[in-house]
């Protein structure tokens, strides 16, 4: 083992420094954040998207914390509500919480680094990681990657400090801290396994007989009682057993099936495979081993493509791309941000300690535990964030080999660690023609756009979209969405019909389409599209609504009255309904009821003008001017500007004065 002795007052200028350049780094980068549309707003068909309302629902009381989609690890989720209830949903605050943890972890890589191969190899570990853009990227979104990369680097600082300093406090702060590693994400308990050597080998060796077995019974009793929590609470989420995760079975069929590329998540595969067989483990495991009988050679050359993705500079898209989110920052691409270099460098230093006979077996255990947990599955940019900084760490003994070879002019050496660096590094450059985003990624940034009401960027996102995938249907639905904001209702119509002949099932063109031609006073067809979206798409209270408002503009009162009913009770304070059935109430002759409706959308939402306007007409109407004032003030209140409550305003004081 290379250590290089430090004085006892230097001791913590080293990981300061570590840490205050990883969290500068951090902070340049929160800055630039906002700029990016995905900062705070999350596409449902995004992961962040389950993870944001699950922390959402945990603050606002949810001990479940349950969200759309709940089949993933809840401890994520637990901990981003909980920062929810402490700040709200303040997006910039979460963030630098999880750049803080980055920061830590860089600081316990320094550690962990000068504790397995010298003080040189710690500081240059602790900077690469405080340096690597990837990383950075994943601490600064919603999705667990980075946490769990958090988790696994104390795991190790623990276990290697308990060493040193072995009591039962340590122990059970250790196991806990372990705990937290597994429950992130269940795969990373492939680990447990060489952990429990470990522990027996080099940590409970030393202890008398007695001693040892209680503390095997306060690690095995820490660890299995840790889980219970959060097992239950899957338990009763999913009404039956699961450990921790049940989003794995489709990722690991996925990345086992001869057809995978070696790269990505490719849907059609899934797709396929589920139409012949279930999806889950115990099925998934039964239909491999028929798989790789009838083709043996095709499935170790499936592995060989996987790990050469799994070993280059290639960052695969998956919820988000790591190259769309460097187009939004200035200081990305001045990081490190080729992973080649780090697996080159780390399977340098892998071979360097072997020669060496610096096998230190925790670190050499997660490096090939967690490679073997990520090949498993798929090759994914965010699956291969929690290995990085074992990676990282055997990067930083090769540097340190170098300079000490240079130092020493041992030149042969230094020359022949450089050289096969390169080699490796050639090997694993990018291949030409990589898609680094894909045409999905486009349309999440598309709808991030215009749900922020940048029109002109969202257009030209989802343009790119159709450009990398002409039968991206909900980019052609959101191209048509935003031509019919524009008032181009032709353009608008078209991208709805080519959205529909591509998915003829799919509702939300038809409801679009339709809602284009009842604003464009073509009622026939938009009735016909409209009542398709309903059929498709039954009891939805979007759909009721947009046929309500159809037939009111065609002054059918009672059937408008009908579906707005029908959309009312599905969404008891959808405040456009409610006003619009109000007024098709007063079209009928029942005032009364009109009022009431009205008074209902008031007071849902404070700041609808139209109808506390509309409600100020029929107190008018009725005699009660009193209340009519009011209610035009508080239209008013809502919105300064509104001419017609102004006027109403007037009118009414008018002839409400003696």
């Amino acid at each position: 083992m290379t250590k290089t002795a430090s004085h006892p007052k230097n001791n913590w200028l080293a990981p300061g420094i570590v840490f205050f350049i990883a969290l500068i780094a951090r902070f340049f980068y929160l800055i630039e954040l906002p700029a990016n549309p995905l900062f705070d707003y999350f596409p449902s068909s995004l992961d962040h998207f389950n993870f944001d309302q699950s922390a959402q629902s945990f603050a606002s009381g949810d001990i479940l914390a349950q969200a759309t989609n709940n089949s993933f690890a809840p401890l994520y989720k637990y901990f981003l509500g909980t920062l929810y209830f402490l700040f709200g949903r303040d997006l910039q605050a979460i963030y630098a919480v999880q750049f803080v943890m980055g920061s830590v972890a860089c600081v316990l890589v320094y550690f962990i680094g000068k504790e397995a191969f010298g003080i040189r190899a710690g500081i240059i570990s602790g900077l690469i990681l405080a340096l690597y853009s990837p990383h950075i990227v994943y601490e600064g979104i919603i999705l667990r990657a980075a946490f769990i990369s958090f988790w696994g680097v104390a795991s190790l600082f623990f276990l290697f400090r308990l060493r040193r300093f072995l009591n039962t406090t340590n122990l059970i702060v250790t196991t806990l801290v372990v705990s937290l590693f597994f429950q992130g994400r269940p795969n990373t308990l492939i680990c447990l396994p060489p952990i429990c050597f470990y522990l027996h080998k080099y940590i409970f060796i030393q202890l008398p007989n007695s001693l040892r077995k209680k503390s095997w019974l306060i690690f095995w009793g820490v660890l299995l009682g840790s889980f219970i929590p959060l097992l239950v609470q899957c338990y009763l989420v999913h009404g039956k057993f699961v450990f921790f995760d049940a989003s794995g079975p489709h990722t690991f069929i996925s990345g086992n099936l001869i057809e995978y590329s070696g790269v990505g998540f490719q849907h059609e595969i899934v797709d396929d495979y589920q139409k012949k067989q279930a999806l889950g483990y115990s099925s998934n495991i039964q239909f491999l081993f028929g798989h790789i009988l009838d083709s043996p050679l095709g499935f170790i050359l499936l592995y060989v493509r996987k790990l050469f993705f799994f070993l280059n500079n290639f960052e695969p898209p998956t919820n988000i791309s790591f190259y769309l989110y460097q187009d939004f920052s200035k200081l990305l691409p001045l990081l490190i941000n080729h992973f080649g270099i780090i697996s080159s460098l780390g399977l340098a230093g892998l071979v360097i300690a072997w020669k060496n006979k610096n096998l230190n077996f925790l670190l050499f255990s997660y490096f090939f535990a967690l490679t073997i947990a990520i090949l498993i599955f798929l090759n994914e940019a965010r699956y291969r964030i929690p290995i990085v900084p074992v990676f990282i760490l055997f990067s930083g003994y090769t540097l340190d080999r170098i300079f000490s070879s240079i130092s020493r002019k041992n030149f042969y050496n230094s020359t022949l660690i450089i050289s096969c660096v390169a080699i490796l590094l050639f090997v694993f450059k990018e291949p030409p023609q990589m898609i680094r985003a894909r045409s999905n990624d486009y349309g999440n940034m598309g709808e991030a756009f215009l749900h922020k009401g940048n029109l002109e960027a969202a257009q030209n996102a989802f343009e790119v979209a159709v450009k990398e995938r002409p039968n991206n249907v909900y980019a052609r639905i959101n191209l048509g969405r935003i031509f019919a904001l524009k008032g181009n209702r032709k353009l608008a119509a078209e991208q709805l019909i080519f959205a529909i002949n591509i998915n003829q099932d799919f509702w939300q063109p038809y409801a679009n389409l339709g809602t284009i031609y009842a604003e464009s006073g073509r009622y026939s067809e938009a009735e016909k599209f409209l009542l398709k979206a309903n059929e498709l798409q039954p009891h939805s209270e979007d759909i009721l609504f947009r046929i309500g408002d159809m037939y009111s503009r065609m002054y059918q009162h009672q059937n408008a009255i009908k579906f707005l009913e029908q959309s009312i009770e599905k969404s008891p304070n959808n405040t456009q309904a409610l006003n619009l059935i109000g007024i098709e109430y007063e079209l009928l002759g029942f005032r009364e009821k009109a009022i009431q409706f009205l008074e209902q959308s008031t007071s849902v939402d404070s700041g609808n003008y139209n109808a506390f306007n509309n409600l100020g007409v029929l107190y008018q109407k009725s005699g009660w001017l009193k209340k009519a004032i009011q209610a035009f003030k508080n239209s008013l209140k809502a919105n300064p500007q509104f001419k017609e409550a102004l006027n109403n305003l007037a009118t009414v004081q008018k002839s409400s004065t003696p």
